[in-house]
C-alpha cells in the first residue's frame, strides 16, 4: 500500500503568498502606501526661477539659497555669504543671477551660484522683488523705495523716484523698454521706456462696476 505524504506548509511559503497578496493589491489601488518626506531645509521658501528645465534657484530665509541641475530631482545649498532673508531671485541663463531681500540686500553671481557677491543699492528697505530682462538691465522694488534699475548688470544702482506712494510687490519687464510693476491698495504701474516715466492703469475690467 502506498502512502502518499502531504507536505505541511512552511513558514515561508505563508512569507511568499502574503507578499504577493500585497504586491496585487498595490497594483490595483487597494491598498494606499503614504511616503513622506522629510525636508532637508526645515525653513521657509520665499522664491523660485529656472534658467532652463534642468537649472533652478530657490531662495527662503537667512540668506538660503539652493541649487537643482536635474529639474528639481535633487538640491544642494550654495553659499550666498549673507544671513539676511531674502525675497526674490532672478537668472538670466544658468549663470548670471540676482537674489534681494531684507534690508536693501542685493546679492549678484555669474557662475551659476557658486560664488555669490553683495551688490550695493544703496538703501536699507525691504526689496519684494527683482527682474532682469538680460544679463545688464534689471529693476529692483519693495518698501519705501520706488523703483531700482541698473544697467550694467547691478555694479551700480538708480532710482526712479516717485513711483509709487504705497509698497510695490512685484515687478516684470516684457523688454528692456515695456514694464509693470503691482504693489499694495489694488496699485497697477506700467512703463513704456524703460521706466523714466510710469502710469497707472486701471485694476477694473471694461463693464465692471464701479463705487
Amino acid at each position: 500500500m502506498l502512502v502518499k505524504k502531504i507536505r505541511q506548509p512552511h513558514l515561508f511559503d505563508f512569507q511568499i503568498a502574503l507578499g504577493v497578496i500585497w504586491a496585487c493589491l498595490t497594483m490595483v489601488g487597494c491598498v494606499s502606501q503614504e511616503v513622506v518626506r522629510k525636508a532637508d531645509w526645515e525653513t521657509n521658501f520665499t522664491d523660485l526661477h529656472f534658467a532652463n528645465q534642468r537649472q533652478g534657484w530657490i531662495v527662503g530665509l537667512n540668506g538660503l539659497i539652493l541649487h537643482t541641475m536635474d529639474g528639481g530631482q535633487t538640491w544642494i545649498q550654495q553659499e550666498s555669504g549673507v544671513k539676511k532673508d531674502l525675497k526674490s531671485v532672478c537668472f538670466t541663463n544658468n549663470r548670471y543671477g540676482w537674489a534681494v531681500g531684507y534690508d536693501g540686500i542685493i546679492i549678484s553671481t555669474d557662475d551659476g551660484g557658486r560664488h555669490w557677491q553683495i551688490q550695493e543699492g544703496d538703501s536699507s528697505a525691504m526689496f519684494n522683488d527683482v527682474f532682469f530682462v538680460n544679463s545688464k538691465v534689471g529693476w529692483i522694488v519693495g518698501e519705501d523705495v520706488d523703483v531700482l534699475f541698473t544697467r550694467n548688470g547691478g555694479k551700480t544702482w538708480k532710482r526712479h523716484q516717485f513711483v509709487s506712494e504705497f509698497p510695490l510687490n512685484g515687478v516684470w519687464f516684457a523688454n528692456k523698454y515695456l514694464g509693470w510693476t503691482v504693489g499694495e491698495y489694488d496699485r497697477i504701474l506700467t512703463t513704456g521706456d524703460g521706466g523714466k516715466g510710469w502710469r497707472e492703469q486701471s485694476n477694473r475690467f471694461e463693464g465692471g462696476e464701479t463705487e
